[in-house]
């Protein structure tokens, strides 16, 4: 859609795999192990955004899911798949240095899998959007307990001689919190309309009594610098209706 789809036809123009222009083909040497190393990829001009590149999913990236699940459960098998835990961020810091970007935003789809796990836990910074509705306090507390599990397997995985000595070796896990976000609800009077209220209401005190904590316990928050710094505790979110 930012590229300005206009049919099918159009969209598989869009895809090659050489030059390697989406996540999927150019991560593909390391995952389908063909023989020659991840390259930057040959990002894609967005229209009317002189200053902003798209780097395009693609729906068969789940394919490579189950292969890196199985590398990042640093079993046995880990020799055979040691390029895999740190191909994604080598992807990425590449391309990034190719188009000498500032910033590279990754959009995650909303599970716990494997590849959220790689991408977030080898990221420098994340952000969680939120909805006000029952699903996204949901999310918050699954999130609470999973994270810190994810903390631990990076910071296990960094200390793993044979992820460092890869190809791809692992980056040192450094990842930090920095806010959440609110959005897609209803204003009324340039605030959010009641019953949209409550629930915004309902995921602050759900960041602040049980994510929050448990972020602060995984060293992936710290609170008085986050606050000296956006001015606000991390508890309470942006509001982008």
């Amino acid at each position: 859609m930012v590229l300005g789809y206009r049919g099918i036809e159009n969209l598989d123009q869009i895809y090659s795999e050489s030059p390697a222009n989406n996540v999927k083909d150019c991560l593909s040497p390391a995952f389908e192990s063909k023989p020659r190393q991840i390259e930057a990829a040959e990002c894609l001009d967005v229209p009317g955004c002189d200053n902003l590149l798209l780097l395009p999913g693609h729906i068969g990236l789940s394919e490579y899911e189950t292969t890196l699940g199985i590398a990042q459960q640093l079993s046995g098998s880990l020799i055979a798949l040691k390029n895999l835990p740190g191909a994604i961020r080598f992807l990425l810091d590449k391309t990034g240095d190719k188009y000498e970007s500032d910033y590279v935003l990754v959009d995650m789809s909303p599970s716990l899998g494997p590849i959220n796990q790689n991408v977030l836990m080898t990221s420098d910074h994340f952000i969680v959007p939120l909805h006000p509705d029952y699903f996204s306090s949901m999310a918050l507390r699954s999130l609470a307990r999973s994270l810190p599990k994810w903390a631990a397997w990076a910071e296990s995985a960094y200390a793993l001689d044979v992820l460092l000595e890869a190809d791809y070796p692992f980056p040192q896990p450094n990842t930090k919190f920095i806010g959440a976000v609110v959005q897609n609800y209803r204003p009324r009077n340039g605030s959010p309309a009641k019953a949209f209220q409550r629930w915004i209401d309902e995921l602050r005190e759900g960041l602040e009594k049980i994510f929050i904590p448990q972020l602060v316990t995984s060293n992936l928050l710290d609170v008085e610098l986050f606050t000296e710094k956006c001015g606000s505790p991390p508890w309470e979110p942006i509001l982008n209706g």
